[in-house]
């Protein structure tokens, strides 16, 4: 079967399966949807985390609460478990998702340079419009250091902003390292 990127942009858990041949010279093919089930992911630390202001600081305080939490030497896994768990709130709560936000500091800056083009913008709104421009900057950044991480693809040029791309290979790898069915002494466990 052939497929483009754009099919598996669209379909990343579809799976091919050839039937056995019985009394034609073909093979009956049967295309399948395994829906991803949603269990707790493992921790992934995001590069993009350090460039966060006051990032050091954060870690700190973390680590601070798990030791008062968790004393004594051979708790290092507790620990850092703990540390997991906050940075996972912590991203939720202050970090946030950085598409969105992407989004929303465009819309915003579209509506002060509309405001700018038709009547003039104050000092005060023109500072806000040069934060903005410098966050869509930074939130960039994130997003193609995010995308960089999870397609694993650390040789491509800083700044290259192909996220279809980017897409495509963390989809594939997904796909690539799941386990849909496992075939043991005549028998078949499905996942």
């Amino acid at each position: 079967m052939f497929t483009n990127s754009s099919y598996h942009l669209h379909f990343p858990s579809l799976s091919i399966r050839r039937l056995p041949r019985e009394f034609s010279d073909h093979c009956p093919l049967i295309l399948s949807s395994f829906l991803q089930d949603h269990r707790r992911r493992p921790f992934r630390f995001l590069d993009c985390w350090t460039q966060y202001p006051n990032f050091k600081h954060i870690i700190e305080n973390f680590w601070n609460d798990a030791c008062s939490l968790h004393p004594g030497r051979f708790k290092f896994l507790k620990k850092l478990n703990h540390i997991a768990v906050r940075l996972r709130q912590w991203n939720k709560l202050e970090f946030g998702n950085q598409e969105a936000t992407l989004q929303r500091t465009l819309s915003a800056i579209n509506i002060l340079e509309g405001k700018c083009v038709e009547e003039g913008i104050t000092d005060q709104e023109q500072e806000h419009l040069d934060f903005l421009l410098k966050d869509r900057w930074v939130c960039n950044n994130h997003i193609e250091s995010i995308w960089r991480q999870k397609s694993r693809q650390m040789w491509c040029k800083l700044g290259d902003r192909n996220n279809k791309f980017f897409h495509l290979i963390s989809n594939f790898r997904k796909a690539k390292s799941s386990i849909l069915k496992i075939h043991h002494n005549g028998n078949t466990f499905d996942s």
